[in-house]
């Protein structure tokens, strides 16, 4: 590839990253649902359940996605390898795919506005003290051991870690 190819499609992918980024805040925000107050506090099944719907949701939403995205994906959470520089690697790599990929994450947003407040509705009847850290760190532990969530656990994981 000339360099002028190598830089559009370098500026090109950037710009789509930097959609992305914005695209995780939401997933880790659908984390708050248990603290809409009411009547019961929230336990360890109330996040297990929850992760487990946040979980349907995400992959309702990504379905289409390729397994390179999602692996460079997961990847970058596991090895604490720069979110950007995997997306970049994996980009660089099959641009076609990618960009499918890219507008699949921007498409997400939308999916997880409603998604969550399926969710707000569904748990209406759950809250916690807790802050919203406290909840979202519950929330993601629970995640974590859930079977066939990877993928979530780590957009949520790294979109934690973007709200610092």
């Amino acid at each position: 590839m000339t360099d002028w190819v190598e830089r559009k499609y370098f500026n090109l992918y950037l710009s789509k990253i930097n959609s992305m980024k914005k695209l995780l805040y939401p997933l880790a925000g659908l984390a708050l649902v248990v603290s809409v107050a009411s009547c019961n506090m929230a336990g360890e099944d109330d996040y297990s359940a929850l992760s487990k719907d946040m979980c349907g949701c995400v992959e309702k939403s990504t379905a289409n996605m390729s397994d390179g995205m999602r692996t460079a994906i997961v990847d970058a959470s596991k090895n604490g390898k720069d979110f950007q520089a995997s997306l970049m690697e994996y980009m660089m790599k099959d641009p076609e795919k990618a960009q499918k990929d890219a507008e699949i994450l921007q498409n997400m947003g939308t999916d997880l506005d409603k998604c969550g407040k399926d969710l707000e509705s569904k748990y209406k009847d759950i809250y916690t003290n807790d802050s919203d850290k406290v909840v979202q760190d519950k929330l993601l532990k629970a995640m974590e051991k859930e079977s066939g969530c990877e993928f979530t656990y780590a957009l949520m994981k790294i979109g934690m870690s973007m709200q610092k």
